[in-house]
């Protein structure tokens, strides 16, 4: 596949084009974008070439080929197409497998190495974000004698960014594009039926606000891309009774909780655990009551939900326990689930929480470990036959948390402590003490 820029000039706004736009074609697909002011623009496109071609050069054929394509996607008298330039490239995603390494920093297109499919912008965003990121943290170790640790979460951060989020979704757009295999097919007819759906605000966003995604430094965009499940503590107020906390937390809240999801809300799960005295050697357990869990499609869903007014004069001012809690927001890495059909699972479920200490502030899980992890626990699960699902969820709480949570009454919480979290569910409490007790020295 070569990959051709062409700049030309062109009234297309007259013609009630915008200023990006997407065609979608197993082989005449292209962007075209507006290029300032004026009447410049840009396509870009591919066509695909013979194995005894040379893929990275524009013979007469090729370049014929291109301006067959514009003047035929384009509206009006398309003879008046004034060309500036025609450059072809080839289209190579990779990723550095350090960005620091001794006095030697990469950011950017040295970073990634890249002439990134052009499919949304996403190579040039990402590096302008790696360099914010990397910007905040030399500022930090010259001006203000901070650990050049901190390059270590610039590195593993911008890695993941590119590998996890820039790499797929940019690969995602292109195959929307031009892809006519039926797996892909599929995903393209649920992209706009949901992308058309009137109900479904948190897909527009992930597809509107990709930069939001890319970001590691922002204290005010959160990311769109990614599910979160968000663990939260609940602890009686010491002079209430068992009986006014229970009403509080039980009843009350959960109502608020239920009619805000009735009249619009985001919210997609809303679990409440109670705390056993259930307890796995070697492991510490913390004296909380309850545990609540609230998934929502996204970090700036969740974030964008606290502005309410609706929440923030009901649910959001509703007092129910300590305001100490604790907790982390975090993604889901892996689920394992034996087919389950019954729709009272909840409500007779034994879930064991496992929650991941963090040793210090950079303390993350690698990719690696959180794949291992996923794959060796499920594994277990699978061969258990009492072990109903496991999920492993990754920390994915804003390292601002107080920007994130700033006027809320979560603003006193711990919400750093954890940087993973893994659930078992069992049919009863004796099924999940002995399984703890067994595979305690590789839960810990």
């Amino acid at each position: 596949m070569l990959f051709v820029a062409v700049n030309f000039q062109y009234h297309l706004e007259n013609h009630g084009w915008k200023g990006a736009n997407f065609i979608i074609d197993p082989e005449e697909w292209c962007i075209i974008v507006k290029r300032g002011k004026g009447s410049s623009w840009r396509m870009a496109t591919g066509i695909r070439k013979d194995s005894t071609s040379k893929v990275n050069t524009l013979d007469e054929a090729t370049i014929k080929r291109i301006k067959d394509r514009l003047a035929h996607l384009l509206p009006g008298d398309t003879s008046k197409i004034e060309y500036e330039a025609m450059a072809p490239y080839i289209v190579h995603q990779r990723c550095a497998t350090e960005f620091v390494q001794g006095n030697v920093i990469l950011a950017r297109d040295a970073a990634h190495t890249l002439l990134n499919n052009p499919v949304g912008g996403l190579g040039l965003t990402t590096g302008l974000l790696d360099a914010a990121h990397l910007g905040v943290s030399l500022r930090r170790i010259l001006n203000e004698g901070a650990s050049t640790e901190l390059l270590d979460v610039y590195n593993n951060a911008r890695r993941r960014v590119f590998r996890e989020r820039t790499d797929p979704i940019s690969t995602a757009n292109l195959l929307r594009l031009m892809s006519d295999k039926p797996e892909d097919n599929k995903k393209r007819a649920e992209f706009f039926k949901r992308l058309h759906d009137p109900n479904d605000s948190s897909f527009k966003l992930q597809g509107g606000l990709p930069d939001f995604t890319l970001t590691t430094t922002s204290n005010t965009k959160f990311d769109t891309y990614h599910e979160v499940t968000w663990f939260i503590s609940v602890t009686r107020i010491e002079d209430w009774t068992i009986e006014k906390f229970k009403h509080e937390y039980k009843t009350v809240h959960a109502g608020m909780t239920k009619k805000g999801k009735e009249q619009g809300s985001p919210l997609r799960r809303y679990i409440q655990l109670s705390n056993s005295d259930l307890t796995m050697p070697d492991a510490h357990q913390p004296h909380w009551d309850y545990v609540t869990c609230l998934t929502f499609p996204n970090l700036f869903v969740t974030h964008a939900g606290f502005q309410d007014p609706g929440y923030r004069a009901r649910a959001g001012a509703h007092i129910f326990c300590r305001l100490d809690q604790q907790g982390c927001l975090t993604k889901q890495v892996t689920k394992y689930s034996k087919s389950i059909h019954d729709q009272d699972y909840q409500n007779y479920v034994i879930r064991a929480l496992v929650f991941h200490d963090r040793r210090a502030d950079i303390d993350e899980y690698s990719r690696e470990w959180l794949a291992k992890r996923g794959k060796s626990q499920s594994k277990i699960a699978a061969a258990d036959e009492n072990v109903l699902k496991y999920i492993l969820w990754e920390d994915h709480t804003p390292k601002n948390s107080d920007a994130f949570f700033a006027n809320t009454q979560f603003s006193g919480g711990s919400w750093h402590k954890y940087k993973a979290v893994e659930a078992f569910d069992f049919t009863s409490r004796d099924i999940a003490a002995a399984f703890l007790s067994k595979h305690h020295k590789t839960l810990n």
